[in-house]
Protein backbone atom coordinates (compact mmCIF):
# COMPACT_ATOMS: atom_id res chain seq x y z
CA UNK A 1 0.00 0.00 0.00
CA UNK A 2 2.95 2.37 0.46
CA UNK A 3 3.96 2.12 -3.13
CA UNK A 4 4.71 5.44 -4.97
CA UNK A 5 3.17 6.09 -8.31
CA UNK A 6 5.81 6.81 -10.93
CA UNK A 7 3.59 9.06 -13.04
CA UNK A 8 2.37 11.45 -10.36
CA UNK A 9 1.38 14.85 -11.77
CA UNK A 10 3.19 17.94 -10.41
CA UNK A 11 6.68 19.29 -10.00
CA UNK A 12 9.51 18.05 -7.85
CA UNK A 13 11.04 20.17 -5.13
CA UNK A 14 14.24 20.57 -7.15
CA UNK A 15 12.34 21.90 -10.16
CA UNK A 16 10.53 24.43 -7.99
CA UNK A 17 13.78 25.60 -6.37
CA UNK A 18 15.45 26.03 -9.78
CA UNK A 19 12.55 28.14 -11.05
CA UNK A 20 12.54 30.27 -7.85
CA UNK A 21 16.31 30.82 -8.16
CA UNK A 22 15.98 31.93 -11.78
CA UNK A 23 13.20 34.37 -10.85
CA UNK A 24 15.31 35.83 -8.03
CA UNK A 25 18.33 36.27 -10.31
CA UNK A 26 16.26 37.99 -13.02
CA UNK A 27 14.63 40.29 -10.47
CA UNK A 28 18.02 41.29 -9.06
CA UNK A 29 19.36 42.06 -12.53
CA UNK A 30 16.27 44.14 -13.29
CA UNK A 31 16.63 46.19 -10.09
CA UNK A 32 20.31 46.89 -10.78
CA UNK A 33 19.48 48.05 -14.31
CA UNK A 34 16.65 50.22 -13.00
CA UNK A 35 18.92 51.94 -10.48
CA UNK A 36 21.52 52.62 -13.16
CA UNK A 37 18.92 54.12 -15.48
CA UNK A 38 17.50 56.31 -12.69
CA UNK A 39 20.99 57.57 -11.79
CA UNK A 40 21.75 58.47 -15.39
CA UNK A 41 18.35 60.13 -15.70
CA UNK A 42 19.06 62.37 -12.69
CA UNK A 43 22.45 63.27 -14.12
CA UNK A 44 20.96 64.16 -17.50
CA UNK A 45 18.29 66.31 -15.81
CA UNK A 46 20.93 68.21 -13.84
CA UNK A 47 23.06 68.77 -16.93
CA UNK A 48 20.06 70.02 -18.90
CA UNK A 49 19.03 72.33 -16.05
CA UNK A 50 22.40 73.99 -15.64
CA UNK A 51 22.77 74.34 -19.41
CA UNK A 52 19.36 76.06 -19.61
CA UNK A 53 20.35 78.45 -16.80
CA UNK A 54 23.75 79.08 -18.43
CA UNK A 55 22.06 79.93 -21.73
CA UNK A 56 19.58 82.21 -19.94
CA UNK A 57 22.47 84.07 -18.27
CA UNK A 58 24.22 84.45 -21.63
CA UNK A 59 21.01 85.75 -23.27
CA UNK A 60 20.51 88.22 -20.41
CA UNK A 61 24.05 89.47 -20.87
CA UNK A 62 23.62 89.80 -24.65
CA UNK A 63 20.56 91.98 -24.00
CA UNK A 64 22.86 94.55 -22.42
CA UNK A 65 22.79 93.51 -18.78
CA UNK A 66 25.75 92.16 -16.92
CA UNK A 67 25.91 88.84 -15.15
CA UNK A 68 24.09 89.11 -11.82
CA UNK A 69 26.05 89.45 -8.62
CA UNK A 70 25.93 86.95 -5.81
CA UNK A 71 22.32 85.95 -5.30
CA UNK A 72 20.31 83.06 -3.96
CA UNK A 73 19.41 80.37 -6.47
CA UNK A 74 15.63 80.86 -6.08
CA UNK A 75 15.98 84.62 -6.63
CA UNK A 76 18.14 84.04 -9.69
CA UNK A 77 15.62 81.65 -11.24
CA UNK A 78 12.33 83.27 -10.21
CA UNK A 79 13.14 86.93 -10.80
CA UNK A 80 16.44 87.66 -12.53
CA UNK A 81 16.13 85.04 -15.26
CA UNK A 82 12.35 84.55 -15.35
CA UNK A 83 12.05 86.10 -18.83
CA UNK A 84 14.88 83.99 -20.26
CA UNK A 85 13.96 80.52 -19.00
CA UNK A 86 11.38 78.21 -20.57
CA UNK A 87 8.01 78.56 -18.88
CA UNK A 88 6.87 75.62 -16.81
CA UNK A 89 10.38 74.48 -15.95
CA UNK A 90 11.27 73.99 -12.31
CA UNK A 91 14.91 74.32 -11.39
CA UNK A 92 14.42 74.28 -7.64
CA UNK A 93 12.49 71.07 -7.02
CA UNK A 94 15.13 68.57 -8.16
CA UNK A 95 15.70 66.91 -4.83
CA UNK A 96 18.30 66.07 -3.59
CA UNK A 97 20.29 67.99 -6.23
CA UNK A 98 21.74 71.30 -5.09
CA UNK A 99 22.06 74.08 -7.66
CA UNK A 100 24.18 77.18 -7.21
CA UNK A 101 25.47 80.21 -9.09
CA UNK A 102 29.05 81.39 -8.57
CA UNK A 103 29.16 85.11 -9.36
CA UNK A 104 32.93 85.36 -8.87
CA UNK A 105 33.86 82.57 -11.29
CA UNK A 106 30.71 83.05 -13.41
CA UNK A 107 29.64 79.45 -13.34
CA UNK A 108 26.45 77.50 -12.72
CA UNK A 109 26.83 74.33 -10.68
CA UNK A 110 24.73 71.32 -9.80
CA UNK A 111 25.92 68.96 -7.11
CA UNK A 112 24.58 65.70 -5.71
CA UNK A 113 23.19 64.70 -9.11
CA UNK A 114 23.30 60.94 -8.96
CA UNK A 115 26.62 61.15 -7.15
CA UNK A 116 28.13 63.64 -9.61
CA UNK A 117 28.77 67.39 -9.71
CA UNK A 118 28.36 69.36 -12.92
CA UNK A 119 29.60 72.85 -13.77
CA UNK A 120 28.79 75.11 -16.72
CA UNK A 121 31.10 78.09 -17.13
CA UNK A 122 29.92 81.33 -18.63
CA UNK A 123 31.83 83.11 -21.42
Amino acid sequence: MNQKKKNQPGFTLIELLVVATIIIILTTLGLVSYRTVMKKSKQAKCQADIEAVRQALVMRRSDGSSYPGATAWATLINTTLADYLPSGESFTEQSPAVYSYDAVNTAVMASNCGGETFTASLP
